[in-house]
């Protein structure tokens, strides 16, 4: 990854762990995106990103190979 990537929305959900497919919580976003990106909850807060903030990932992904 070699440019910023734009948040376009921040949500909080509950816990999956234990759940089945139909019962985990889901979110939608204004756009489509072709990534999401999970973390503890609490995270964006906590690091002041939210919704229109660029993020550059690309040290974060370094090793990563897609699936």
């Amino acid at each position: 990854m070699t440019r910023p990537l734009l948040v376009l929305n921040v949500a909080t959900l509950p816990a999956a762990a234990g759940l089945s497919d139909a019962q985990v919580p889901r979110t939608s976003s204004a756009r489509a995106c072709p990534w999401v990106l999970e973390t503890a909850a609490g995270w964006f807060a906590a690091h002041d990103v939210g919704a229109g903030d660029e993020v550059d990932l690309s040290a974060a992904l370094v090793g990563v190979e897609p699936r």
